[in-house]
């Protein structure tokens, strides 16, 4: 992945962000934490969503599969 890729996919994700919640500026996509977990609760406790919520649209902006909490059958 070239470094001029890798801005167009963080312009996307900006602007899925800013589209979910249009009350988070720039300054608050750009400072997200590189943890998932820590970049969730900042935007929890920014717009007022819930967990489960904001899980949702991390994985849908960056293509992540939600953690599973239940047993994986074999």
């Amino acid at each position: 992945m070239t470094e001029n890729d890798r801005r167009e996919e963080l312009a996307e994700a900006r602007a899925a962000l800013r589209q979910t919640w249009p009350s988070l500026t720039a300054d608050d996509i750009d400072n997200l934490p590189r943890s998932r977990d820590e970049a969730a609760d900042l935007l929890q406790k920014r717009t007022g969503a819930t967990i489960e919520e904001v899980q949702t649209a991390l994985s849908e902006v960056y293509g992540l599969v939600p953690e599973r909490h239940e047993p994986i059958e074999e």
